[in-house]
């Protein structure tokens, strides 16, 4: 799919390890060969037009921890739709998602081209996750109480 979208004519913009082996097709896809972390993630995320969330089928995804850092970076978040995610962020108000290619490069010429839209949605989305107090910090809590009653 991000292939395709270089394709496309879209500038496509990728953190991460391995992916050395992959051969780069456009010059609209950008392979930065190494991952983000920190200040750094957060900086790339809230700076970004579009962030894209793929879940992996390999290991049956239907969410991940992107699907929150995201919104809660200020990010906008164009997801694989799936009723976990949008249980979470709603479609159309907190973020955005998709099912299949067609509808993907639709919604990304859309809100390239309507910034108050897609600037009023990771506002909502970040609201949300302060709202709901979605952190590592409260996620360890929970996990630490959950073993002390063990």
């Amino acid at each position: 799919m991000l292939t395709r979208l270089a394709i496309l004519g879209v500038k496509v913009r990728i953190w991460g390890n391995n992916w050395e082996k992959f051969a780069r097709p456009n010059k609209n896809l950008i392979i930065e060969y190494r991952s983000a972390a920190s200040d750094e993630y957060s900086k790339i995320v809230s700076s970004s037009k579009i962030m894209l969330g793929f879940l992996r089928k390999a290991n049956r995804d239907v969410i991940t921890t992107r699907s929150v850092e995201i919104p809660a970076c200020g990010g906008f978040l164009l997801a694989e739709r799936t009723f976990e995610q949008q249980s979470i962020f709603r479609e159309g108000i907190e973020a955005e998602y998709f099912s299949d290619m067609e509808e993907l490069v639709r919604k990304i010429e859309y809100y390239l081209g309507n910034e108050g839209r897609r600037s009023a949605i990771a506002q909502q989305a970040r609201r949300k996750c302060l709202e709901l107090n979605l952190s590592y910090h409260k996620a360890l809590g929970e996990i630490l109480n959950m073993y002390r009653s063990l």
